[in-house]
């Protein structure tokens, strides 16, 4: 369906990018309908949208991967939305939530002094991403 959008001859950009959101966001009523979701976001061509609207998609992207389960894809996805748009606050306060999730359902599992990745990290950077979508940190230059 997402294909269909190409095809209109005068359909506008911001109409474009509002209409496959929204296509996006309905798959993610219903579990059964996660894949189908990712596969719209996936099969959108982001060259013509703004840095703001392709942060939301790969927002969106983080959100379906992460009720798939796939973890490490999930914050891939959450860490490139925040590097294309740093000011994008929903983008920062999805990737918090989806680390607070994470270290909510582990608590139990933190370990110090291991590497990136553990969830003693993924706390931390829950608590960051959660700041900087309420405009109290300002994001790191890396």
């Amino acid at each position: 369906m997402a294909t269909k959008i190409y095809t209109l001859p005068n359909i506008e950009i911001p109409e474009a990018f509002y209409k496959l959101r929204e296509q996006a966001k309905c798959h993610l009523q219903s579990p059964s309908e996660y894949a189908t979701g990712l596969d719209v976001i996936n099969n959108t061509n982001l060259m013509y949208f703004s840095n703001t609207q392709k942060a939301e998609f790969w927002t969106l992207k983080g959100i379906f991967l992460a009720k798939l389960n796939l973890v490490s894809k999930a914050s891939e996805a959450f860490a490139t939305a925040g590097l294309i748009d740093t000011g994008l606050a929903k983008a920062w306060a999805a990737w918090g939530q989806f680390n607070d999730k994470l270290f909510k359902e582990q608590p139990k599992e933190i370990k110090f002094g291991k590497p990136p990745g553990d969830l003693q990290s993924k706390a931390a950077q829950a608590i960051r991403a959660t700041m900087v979508a309420e405009g109290r940190l300002i994001p790191l230059e890396e």
